[in-house]
């Protein structure tokens, strides 16, 4: 007889009897709980409140500049599986170095917890673009579809031709909970309070325009429910370097008290935001974790799941087989020779090569490089909101009457913007008025007198979608790559003064992308410039040679990826410097 047959037996439980049932002469199997019949988690109610606001969030990419509209694509549809790898240090005492990733140890996000080894956090660290947010949001994705099926509810299914994953390694439970937080957003002053109390603050702000906001006392029984991950983003994004040390001393000690033993935390970083040295997550806490490149395969599902995705959503604006046939075409010229020394820098990685399939779409050529690339970008943005206004004027903000900024003029406008916000080594913190007020400036400064600042910003952050309000009252351009390119091009704009100000910051990581995207500006002389203020740099600081000076290997690592010939003053200076491509 089966316990499952028995209306008083247990609810959840199976066990079999062998043998006479009335006599004593019986054997009773207890199987546990019915594992056909798995038990349905009821988490307390504020808990409850929680998974629900997290079910009612489509998690998705966004997409800027097509059709003339800003659409977001499901992540189970778009998102192809990043390879992830783990970095260890050399053996030994004294070991100061971290080795190159291991062959045939790559792994996807959902097996993350299951390569961490003894620690129990982890550091995801990425070029720029490399897929690190948009890995840590499809982690908090699968975190969260696990404790809805726990709960009972089923998650939508992921399609054959998604190859979305639904699988997370047994060291996390199922009723774990994703938070995910937004790093750039850590003051000093949040340095004197709790972990607790920075991600109620965030969660109160992400949740301020929903119908019932997440408020403390609901972060309050997320930590007492303890399971939770937290998904910190952006540690880059903090310009400070001081505030950005002091926070990675600040996270390990909170998370050894004992409101955050149970807690699981995952920090994404560019490189150069975690420099190991002066801004350095406790090794035995956090293991790194690299984002590799894309691979040549990974790139073509990547392009034809987006040109698929954007056609459904487009509709008859933008017919499947023609979008298919754009993602077979793009595809194949990435694989073209001529790109083949430029693809691994330029289109290795998923923001990259999802904005070029943007630029694609809008029926633009393949750009040849960096600066190029993000030029065609602003240009799509720019054009689908002229093009939108032209077909359908009710589109356009209100007093449209007055004449809005061609792509060229609005380029003119935004550069010198973005060079004072990198000025001031922030990402946000422009306040809506200042930023009104430099608009106007520099909208006179341009002759265009009649045009209304606060409603260019309207139009630039509504409809072309080049800023963000990222935090209330504060703007910033949506991401940090335009803002380097358009320093960039503020540079080789202004001349001599802004280059050499820049090489007094050579080795400043917070300036590392802008120096790369500035020399890739043709016909400007940024390059012979540069390196001649930066051998004087060296000069100064190696007594007159060059030595192992870092300021001399990112030199030549500059030199290697602009693909400019080396300096003949910085050879000549440095006869042991050897071949800048090496």
């Amino acid at each position: 007889m089966s316990g499952e047959d028995d209306p008083k037996a247990p609810k959840g439980r199976r066990f079999d009897i062998e043998g006479d049932l009335v006599a004593r002469d019986k054997i009773v199997h207890n199987h546990g709980p019915n594992a056909d019949v798995p038990e349905r988690w009821s988490p307390p109610p504020l808990v409850g409140r929680y998974l629900d606001w997290l079910a009612a969030r489509r998690v998705g990419v966004d997409l800027r500049g097509v059709g003339g509209a800003d659409l977001r694509l499901d992540l189970r549809e778009v998102y192809v599986p990043l390879s992830l790898t783990r970095q260890r240090r050399e053996d030994g005492p004294r070991a100061k170095h971290w080795l190159d990733p291991c062959e045939g140890v790559d792994f996807e996000i959902a097996a993350l917890f299951a390569h961490l080894d003894a620690c129990r956090h982890a550091l995801i660290l990425g070029h720029p673009g490399s897929g690190k947010t948009t890995a840590l949001r499809k982690l908090a994705q699968l975190v969260g579809d696990q404790a809805l099926r726990a709960r009972g509810d089923a998650p939508p299914v992921p399609t054959e031709t998604s190859g979305d994953a639904a699988l997370l390694p047994e060291s996390l439970g199922d009723r774990s909970l994703p938070v995910f937080v937004r790093l750039r957003t850590f003051k000093v002053a949040d340095i004197n309070g709790s972990l607790e109390d920075f991600v109620a603050r965030e969660l109160a702000d992400v949740s301020k325009d929903s119908p019932r906001p997440l408020d403390r006392t609901l972060t309050a029984a997320l930590w007492g429910h303890g399971q939770l991950v937290l998904l910190l983003d952006g540690l880059d994004e903090i310009a400070d370097t001081d505030l950005r040390a002091q926070l990675c001393d600040w996270l390990g000690s909170q998370l050894k008290t004992n409101r955050c033993l149970a807690i699981r935390a995952v920090v994404t970083s560019r490189f150069s935001g975690h420099d190991g040295r002066q801004v350095r997550l406790d090794d035995a806490l956090f293991a790194r974790i690299e984002v590799r490149p894309l691979s040549p395969e990974q790139a073509r599902v990547l392009i034809t799941r987006w040109f698929d995705e954007a056609s459904r959503e487009l509709g008859n604006a933008f017919p499947r087989r023609e979008a298919l046939a754009r993602a077979a075409h793009l595809a194949t010229s990435l694989e073209d020779t001529r790109f083949a020394d430029r693809r691994r820098a330029m289109y290795a990685t998923p923001l990259i090569l999802t904005l070029l399939c943007v630029v694609v779409q809008r029926g633009h050529s393949m750009p040849e490089n960096r600066a190029k690339f993000y030029q065609a970008c602003l240009e799509v943005l720019l054009e689908t909101w002229q093009r939108a206004k032209h077909d359908d004027p009710s589109a356009a903000p209100s007093g449209a009457a007055r004449p809005l900024l061609h792509a060229e003029a609005a380029i003119e406008l935004l550069h010198p913007i973005a060079a004072f916000v990198h000025e001031s080594e922030v990402r946000e913190q422009v306040e809506r008025d200042e930023l009104i007020d430099r608009i106007g400036d520099r909208l006179d400064e341009l002759g265009h007198t009649k045009l209304d600042a606060e409603e260019v910003l309207e139009w630039l952050r509504k409809q072309v979608g080049i800023f963000d309000e990222l935090a209330p009252g504060e703007y910033g351009f949506f991401h940090l790559g335009l803002q380097e390119y358009l320093t960039a091009l503020d540079i080789a704009t202004v001349g001599a003064p802004a280059i050499d100000r820049l090489a007094q910051r050579f080795a400043d990581s917070w300036w590392r992308e802008v120096t790369l995207l500035a020399v890739s500006f043709p016909g400007r002389g940024v390059f012979a410039r540069l390196m001649d203020q930066v051998l004087d740099v060296l000069r100064r600081r190696d007594g007159g040679g060059c030595g192992p000076s870092l300021l001399l290997r990112h030199s030549l690592r500059l030199q290697a990826l602009s693909g400019q010939r080396p300096a003949r003053g910085l050879l000549q200076s440095c006869p042991g410097a050897g071949d800048p491509a090496g």
